[in-house]
């Protein structure tokens, strides 16, 4: 239990099959080392809904991507304008 703001948890399992439990909708990165592709493949498949969102290997915990708590940051900054438009012959 922890009240997140920067909080970092170190935590080692025996086996992936350990996480889901661990997980809830606070938890945002997951740091995974030791583990083969497949296996953290198959353990995003586990997790509760909203559980984590990235998994990244060590020494990534705090890169910054455009992609943050599972939103695409340029979607939610950026305005979008629709135009429709009527349906035209081509032009030959």
């Amino acid at each position: 239990m922890h009240s997140g703001h920067g909080l970092f948890i170190e935590y080692v399992v025996p086996s992936l099959e350990a996480v889901p439990v661990l997980m809830d909708n606070k938890d945002q990165t997951l740091v995974s080392h030791g583990f083969g592709d497949d296996e953290v493949e198959a353990l995003v498949r586990l997790l509760p809904n909203r559980a984590i969102d990235r998994i990244v290997l060590p020494g990534q915990a705090m890169d910054f991507s455009t992609v943050w708590d599972g939103a695409d940051l340029f979607n939610v900054v950026a305005r979008k304008v629709n135009v429709a438009t009527r349906l035209r012959a081509p032009v030959i």
